[in-house]
């Protein structure tokens, strides 16, 4: 017998049984020395299954199955609870699909819910020392896996995406070419209505009728859309802020020739009435890009009020910054280096929205674009630094 013992190589034990005469049995087997812990393998531990044929997202009632292949020959006794945690979702192990997948395999499972949704860059295990657990799993010796302490970040990136009638709020929705959404609360109840331009330039107003966590939008025409006579021109873009500073949402609409035309609102924050505002009372009445006008309002330079930022038909982004008030602004065109967006070109029809994406207080940029492909976002993230 060798004086140590290697850890993982096999040895072979003889047992002989002795009488105490000349008459004695014996008998071999082989005996594999191991104290090492199972760990993940090397090489694309992880594995997700495939989104079902003819969808470009999982979706409500789909089920997600994550494997996970370990470097030894597992045992499986009592698993309940065991289950690995992604963006605050269980994944719970299947201990049936575990034993067919193969004999150093776990497969969790998760059921897709109505309204669930998990970016891809969140699909991922911060920390597997309290997000995985495993009970009464061992390897053949009795060996329980070990795990890291570092994120794991799974090598094939899917997402749960809100499609499909089961999740998508909006689905059912068309209003036929070159739609342009806004989200605003336009009756003061609270939650997010829904305001979508139009190819012929008009807007259609889908009231939301159920919750600010569970949403159910409902056409409203004729004298129930406030936006109703509204006529932009053609590919009318629209965006919802308050311009004239007396508290309610006024409006400002991009459109094919480049131009921005101003509706202020003569009406309340409950029941809003929109009435055209040309020439000295539009504040915007100077402004052209060109073509196809995508309006954006934040305050960029962080001086309180209002700033304009305006996407355009070749992907740049102008920038217009606010030289007068929160109730009498006045726009004045920025280039070169003035401009904090100078340089962004995304290529071709460029529809700008700001806002605070990483939690960090200050404005980041997000940019949709005409060549992006379906179901996927363009970002060009832009630290903003006002001068």
């Amino acid at each position: 017998m060798p004086s140590e013992l290697a850890d993982g190589k096999t040895y072979t034990a003889v047992v002989t049984l002795s009488d105490g005469t000349n008459s004695a049995i014996s008998t071999s087997t082989a005996v594999t020395y191991d104290t090492i812990n199972p760990t993940p393998i090397t090489t694309n531990p992880w594995t997700l299954s495939d989104i079902p044929a003819g969808q470009s997202a999982f979706k409500a009632g789909d089920v997600i199955s994550l494997t996970l292949t370990m470097s030894e020959t597992l045992k499986l006794n009592n698993t309940t609870g065991s289950k690995v945690v992604i963006a605050g979702k269980d994944f719970v192990l299947d201990k049936t699909a575990s034993t067919t997948a193969g004999d150093k395999k776990l497969v969790f499972k998760y059921s897709v819910q109505a309204g669930d949704s998990i970016a891809a860059t969140d699909f991922d295990i911060d920390n597997p020392t309290s997000d995985i657990t495993l009970n009464n799993i061992t390897d053949v010796a009795g060996n329980a896996p070990v795990f890291t302490a570092d994120r794991v970040v799974l090598t094939k990136l899917e997402y749960i995406e809100k499609i499909g009638s089961g999740n998508n709020p909006f689905n059912g929705i068309d209003v036929g070419g070159y739609s342009t959404p806004i989200l605003a609360d336009i009756d003061g109840d609270g939650d997010l209505d829904l305001v979508v331009g139009k190819n012929d330039g008009t807007l259609k107003y889908y009231q939301n009728t159920g919750t600010t966590s569970n949403p159910a939008y409902e056409a409203k025409t004729g004298d129930d859309n406030p936006f109703n006579g509204i006529d932009a021109g053609y590919s009318s873009s629209p965006i919802l802020v308050d311009i004239d500073g007396d508290g309610d949402l006024d409006l400002v609409v991009g459109e094919y020739y480049g131009t921005l035309k101003y509706y202020q609102n003569t009406g309340t924050t409950s029941n809003p009435a929109y009435e055209a505002k040309t020439g000295d009372d539009n504040p915007f009445n100077s402004i052209n890009v060109g073509i196809y006008s995508k309006p954006t309002l934040a305050d960029i330079d962080g001086d309180g009020d209002l700033d304009l930022v305006v996407g355009e038909y070749y992907g740049t982004l102008k920038y217009y910054q606010n030289t007068g008030t929160t109730s009498n602004p006045a726009y004045e065109v920025k280039t070169g280096d003035s401009n904090p967006f100078n340089g962004i070109d995304v290529g071709l029809y460029s529809t700008p929205t700001l806002a605070d994406i990483d939690g960090d207080g200050d404005l980041d940029l997000v940019v949709g674009e005409y060549m992006a492909p379906l179901n996927t976002i363009k970002i060009q993230a832009l630290l903003l630094t006002p001068a």
